[in-house]
């Protein structure tokens, strides 16, 4: 009987250096608490209540929603860098990227800076006509509703060689154009278009969208691509020129 219990002393002792190494190495995983306030807008700017929000870290399964002041708090996520994704109805879904989980869960937390969200844009484009004029392109967009100097109303372009240039497929993009009213004049000079990479003999096609006064975007590091969450995808087709 004491033979086999001394056979079975090494393999007792095996099991408790493996557990012990296990739990030694289980304690050695930090867990921090991720902090943020968000403020919610629509299109024009207006303030919207602050509840609701949903904040996920992305491919965890962990998420929580804004409260009334904006505030929202993660809890359980190991230290390291996490996209944080924003979504609730009515809002564009937005996308932090590679936010850095470096606190503990209790006296330090991560603090992310105040992210103000925008609501998907309520401008339609509704078209658009070009003219060339010495050495500038002027365009002359038409949206409904009309913007108005107390309330201008925001569109963005997408610019490429091809016909079915979109938001989705393009060469380039402009930034966000105020309107004051439901029609404008847009004077933008030959070398603008030089330095996104077109050339002289180049058709160039442009669309239009309404997009939104916090327009939201970013680089999706998932798929490559510069996501335009809050733009109003109603469109008119694309107008276009002869580069020169």
């Amino acid at each position: 009987m004491l033979s086999k219990n001394k056979n079975l002393l090494p393999l007792f002792i095996m099991i408790s250096l493996l557990s012990w190494a296990c739990n030694k190495e289980s304690s050695n995983i930090s867990y921090g608490q991720i902090r943020g306030v968000l403020r919610l807008v629509d299109d024009l700017n207006n303030p919207q209540p602050f509840a609701g929000m949903q904040v996920t870290a992305e491919n965890t399964g962990i998420s929580t929603v804004s409260d009334s002041a904006g505030r929202y708090i993660l809890n359980g996520l190991q230290n390291g860098k996490y996209n944080l994704v924003y979504s609730k109805p009515g809002y564009g879904t937005y996308t932090l990227v590679g936010f850095n989980n470096n606190g503990d869960a209790y006296n330090n937390p991560s603090i992310v800076p105040l992210v103000t969200l925008g609501k998907f844009s309520t401008t339609t484009f509704s078209s658009m006509t070009i003219n060339i004029h010495n050495d500038s392109v002027i365009m002359r967009p038409s949206i409904d509703p009309a913007g108005t100097p107390d309330q201008p109303r925001g569109i963005r372009f997408f610019y490429g060689t091809s016909s079915d240039v979109s938001s989705a497929l393009y060469t380039a993009y402009s930034k966000v154009f105020q309107l004051n009213n439901a029609t404008g004049a847009l004077k933008v000079g030959f070398d603008y278009f030089y330095s996104l990479g077109f050339h002289s003999g180049d058709s160039i096609y442009i669309k239009g969208y309404g997009d939104a006064f916090f327009s939201n975007d970013y680089d999706d590091p998932n798929t490559g691509k510069h996501v335009f969450p809050n733009l109003n995808q109603t469109s008119g087709a694309a107008s276009s020129f002869l580069l020169p």
